[in-house]
């Protein structure tokens, strides 16, 4: 059972924190509280966002005694996000970012946006800015919404001898089309109307950039070999299960064959009974 990474963030660094700073004496009086059975390296396995923050951590202190410049950093983080081949691995896997190989899909595929445009028989139409006065459009052309009746965009003259190209994005808001009293003389012409597709490139978005440029050294450009370096401190993510994951009910290791019909976890914080993971589901340990 893998507690989400924004869970832990949430709910876990503060005590991952604690005890990345406790001293000797500390961890000496920790020992003997861990479950007989306890690995962890298989506690780091069902919760890889206590790896994350520890990576996490470790580049923003790297980075920090780096004090580039500025454009140095931005340099460096244009060419991060350039090699989508290793991108991709910082992106899915649980010790980095650790999304899903469907979100990593999702973000780059391209959306797409139909327009239809019709020929006109329209003389000119009214187009009223926002608090201004509306103003006269010899057309040109008119776009519509996918209903066909929607006017979303006019092009057209400024004046009836077509000299002085205008365009407007009607929004209702900014720019309106006045309707009244002969105002607007339109007459779509239905059989010459044509469906273009916009298409718009696919991307990461802003929020996983963020969380992406946790995992980015500024120095270099082969970050992927860099994070697999990064040392894991074990004592700090042994130490959290005792003073926060117990209490919580996180598991501690996967269950046995015999423990796969132990009953699910019911308690609520503080819990007293040890857990596993059966795939998603949390199990009592029996005493």
């Amino acid at each position: 059972m893998k507690k989400s990474l924004s869970y832990l963030l949430a709910l876990g660094t503060v005590a991952l924190t604690a005890c990345s700073s406790m001293d000797v004496s500390s961890s000496e009086e920790l020992e003997g509280n861990f479950p007989s059975d306890f690995v962890a390296a298989e506690y780091m396995n069902l919760h890889p966002g206590l790896r994350s923050l520890q990576i996490q951590d470790y580049v923003k202190d790297f980075n920090a005694a780096l004090a580039l410049e500025a454009d140095s950093v931005a340099a460096d983080s244009a060419d991060f996000f350039a090699d989508t081949a290793s991108l991709h691995q910082i992106y899915v896997n649980p010790f980095y970012a650790g999304y899903t190989e469907a979100l990593w899909a999702e973000d780059w595929a391209a959306s797409t946006t139909p327009k239809t445009t019709c020929g006109v028989d329209t003389v000119y139409v009214r187009v009223k800015p926002a608090d201004a006065t509306p103003v006269t459009v010899y057309l040109g052309s008119l776009t519509y919404a996918e209903d066909g009746k929607t006017i979303t965009a006019v092009t057209g003259y400024s004046d009836s001898t077509k000299t002085e190209e205008v365009s407007y994005e009607i929004d209702g808001t900014t720019y309106s089309i006045v309707t009244q009293l002969g105002s607007t003389k339109t007459v779509v012409d239905s059989s010459d109307c044509t469906t273009t597709v916009d298409t718009t490139a696919g991307g990461i978005p802003s929020d996983k950039k963020k969380l992406l440029m946790k995992f980015n050294f500024n120095n270099t450009r082969t970050d992927l070999a860099a994070l697999q370096t990064v040392p894991t401190d074990t004592f700090a993510i042994s130490s959290q299960y005792l003073m926060y994951g117990q209490s919580h009910g996180w598991a501690y290791r996967a269950c046995r064959d015999d423990e796969k019909s132990n009953p699910v976890q019911s308690e609520v914080y503080p819990m007293t009974k040890l857990y596993c993971a059966d795939d998603d589901v949390v199990r009592e340990i029996a005493e």
